[in-house]
């Protein structure tokens, strides 16, 4: 028979019915007792309190007690713009904070939790750079290449942010133009260009980078080749190595780097601008009006410090454009020393073609700290564009021929015959000359012609080049005022006219000797002697060539101070000049006479409007165009026997008559060797300017000088003349 089937809340009521106390439970409504469990709390969690946009989330409500019969309960949000609710899934909507709320039925408990909404942030892969072109090309130096379009993806792969990219090159930081479209370098060699692209901030920078290489060929081959040994600035402290630079490498090249440019007078090029291959172009006239504008190679660590050596420099030049290189110089300098220095393109054109220059800067005593090194500078610039292509670099050193230095003693040079100096026991220094054994003169006629001779012994002094040879054996403690100095000495002759000796005194030219004795003693084997009146104040002698083909060898050299006996009319001056003596130029008659920013042209048409005493029908016309720290010259000081007629000590009256048009600088000077500068009137209209001046020193030259700092744009000076005359004789 079939089993009926009893509900069980009928089967209670059934039992109570019945009489009978049992409890039956339902394990989610009902317990033993079958009455109600009350809510006592609720609370309500979520994994995390922060979301993005978007983000979905499920909340935990804990009901307590566990056993409460009615678990029913609701969660809502106060903000629904900010997060919304569905049963227990909360998902974020927009940026902001809202209270995310459970409530139970049973007792209308209630649990919140603060929710906080953020902006989506999407993560980015890598942005890309799109090119599936070539990577390699190749152009002339100073000619244009098209950059291929490379494009840039952001890292969603959706954006086009081509316009972040950014593009360098490695070897040259102008080549690229601004819209990345256009490749121009002078700079020959491998160049390469890196597109570069990148989003985000801060950490989260993500980015790319591609390269594309550029072979930029030169107009010409290098003029040699350049290995890594060879490249090594060290070489230069080591006297069995040469250090080589033929800039080769472009900005990389070791030379380049080591530039000091405050006026951006360089850059490297491989057009036809270059000797060979890159060569370092030097727009000179920025180098000029202060040793701050100089090019400077700033070598430093590179050089030896504190020991006496020579330095051997040599280079390739050629001259790119303009024509007045008189004034170019290169130098060797350190921190607390003026350089020294040598001219090296003097005379030099265009037309010239590649020349090598070669120096010996001899016995030079780098100091142990401060900046040292090299460096090109032209003593006034030109309105011409004056450019140099320097190569082939080379730097070497050697130690200095072994001699005893000594400075004899006035004593000594007033015994009978004198002091001779034979440069090993009994030597000296000369600036810019060298002390050699004669073993080790290079070239075998010059060495065997005096080797063994009378007048030479085992070293000689090597005097080459023009400008400052001043000798140190003769100084303040030696040269006694009032005696007569006899110099005599024997030399072999490679090149020796333009000789001129110049007395110092604390550095100012004192006097002028150019009237020597010679004699040829066999060949080009000759002995010179000269003698001097001794001033007050002279303290060297300088001996002093005005051709830069100079070359001698100087064997012994013998000097001596003898009793003056001449005696000099109370009247006259030590060249034998009188009160009253006079010299007037009414024309420039030394000097450039066009120097670009200044210009000279003597018996000029002279303008109705330019009058007064001493002009006539014509006159010498100085013109300057944007002219600043400007020497013009204008006459020598010599008579026609190459004695000064401004000598120190004596006083003098100069008369400047000139007349000015536009000139809008506030000074104009006098300028007497470049040491002294006297000032005359400015302003529009006639000047006789009159100046009694006590001479300074003994002057060679008389010039027009516009100081540095000061420029005079368009202007025209007329000078009808100048004089010069004796007044009064120093006592």
């Amino acid at each position: 028979m079939k089993k009926k089937f009893i509900p069980i809340v009928a089967l209670a009521s059934l039992l109570t019915l019945g009489g009978v106390a049992t409890a039956v439970t339902s394990c989610d409504n009902q317990n033993q007792d079958n009455q109600d469990v009350k809510v006592s709390d609720v609370t309500i969690s979520l994994s995390k309190t922060t979301l993005q946009v978007g983000e979905k989330i499920k909340a935990t409500v804990t009901i307590n007690p566990t056993d409460a019969t009615n678990k029913e309960y609701i969660i809502s949000s106060s903000n629904e713009s900010v997060a919304s609710v569905n049963g227990d899934e909360i998902t974020a909507i927009s940026k902001g904070t809202t209270e995310i709320t459970v409530k139970t039925k049973d007792g209308d408990k209630t649990d919140s939790v603060t929710l906080t909404v953020t902006e989506q942030v999407i993560e980015l892969t890598d942005p890309k750079l799109v090119y599936d072109g070539e990577k390699e090309f190749s152009v002339n130096a100073g000619e244009d290449l098209t950059l291929p379009t490379i494009k840039a993806i952001s890292g969603d792969g959706k954006t086009d942010i081509s316009n972040l990219i950014e593009v360098s090159d490695t070897n040259d930081s102008k080549s690229i133009n601004a819209e990345f479209t256009k490749f121009n370098s002078k700079i020959a060699g491998v160049h390469t260009l890196s597109y570069y692209v990148e989003e985000g901030e801060g950490e989260d920078i993500k980015s790319d980078e591609l390269e594309i290489k550029i072979t930029v060929n030169p107009a010409s081959e290098e003029g040699f080749s350049v290995t890594s040994e060879d490249n090594d600035l060290n070489n230069i402290k080591d006297t069995t190595k040469v250090f080589k630079e033929n800039f080769a490498e472009g900005t990389k090249s070791t030379l380049y780097k080591t530039l000091g440019d405050a006026n951006d007078a360089s850059y490297l090029s491989g057009t036809n601008e270059a000797v060979g291959g890159n060569s370092l172009i030097i727009n000179m006239n920025k180098t000029s009006g202060s040793a701050a504008n100089s090019l400077f190679l700033t070598l430093n660590d590179a050089m030896p410090r504190g020991v006496s050596k020579n330095y051997i420099v040599e280079f390739d030049f050629k001259i790119v454009s303009g024509s007045n290189f008189g004034n170019v110089y290169f130098g060797l300098r350190w921190d607390g020393s003026n350089g020294i220095n040598v001219q090296f393109a003097n005379g030099k054109t265009s037309n010239d073609g590649v020349v090598h220059f070669k120096h010996k800067f001899t016995e030079a005593n780098v100091p142990s700290d401060g900046n040292a090194g090299f460096f090109f500078f032209k003593l006034a610039a030109d309105q011409e564009e004056c450019k140099i292509a320097i190569d082939n670099f080379q730097i070497s050193t050697s130690d200095p021929t072994s001699f005893t230095k000594v400075t004899p003693t006035s004593e000594q040079l007033t015994n009978e015959g004198g002091f001779t100096f034979n440069w090993k026991e009994k030597g000296s220094s000369f600036n810019q000359g060298e002390t050699i054994a004669i073993d080790n003169i290079e070239d075998e006629n010059i060495k065997n012609a005096i080797k063994g001779k009378t007048g030479f012994e085992t070293n000689v002094m090597h005097l080459t080049n023009r400008d400052n040879h001043t000798f140190e054996g003769l100084n303040s403690t030696n040269l006694i005022a009032g005696k007569k100095l006899k110099i005599s000495y024997t030399y072999y002759s490679v090149f020796d006219e333009s000789l001129l000796v110049l007395p110092m005194a604390s550095g100012v030219q004192s006097g002028t000797i150019n009237e020597f004795d010679t004699t040829v003693i066999e060949g080009n084997i000759k002995k010179l002697s000269f003698t001097y009146n001794l001033k007050s104040g002279d303290d060297a002698i300088n001996f002093y060539p005005t051709n830069a083909k100079f070359d001698i060898y100087m064997g012994n050299m013998t000097v001596e101070l003898l009793e003056n006996t001449e005696v000099k009319p109370a009247d006259e001056t030590e060249n034998g000049f009188k009160v009253g003596h006079k010299f007037k130029n009414t024309s420039r008659s030394f000097g450039s006479e066009d120097k670009g920013s200044a210009k000279m042209t003597n018996d000029a048409t002279l303008p109705s409007n330019v009058t007064g005493d001493g002009f006539n029908s014509k006159a010498s016309l100085l013109e300057y165009k944007n002219a600043t720290d400007n020497t013009m010259e204008w006459c020598r000081c010599l008579d026609s026997n190459g004695k000064s007629q401004l000598e120190l000590g004596n006083t003098y009256k100069i008369t400047v008559a000139y007349y000015m048009e536009n000139y809008d600088a506030s000074r104009w000077c006098i300028n007497f060797d470049n040491a002294k500068f006297l000032d005359l009137d400015v302003g529009e209209g006639y000047h006789k300017k009159e100046i009694n001046w006590v001479a300074e020193k003994t002057c060679d030259f008389f010039s027009f000088y516009i100081p540095g700092g000061m420029t005079v744009t368009d202007a025209k000076v007329y000078i009808a003349y100048t004089e010069v005359e004796l007044i009064e004789i120093a006592k």
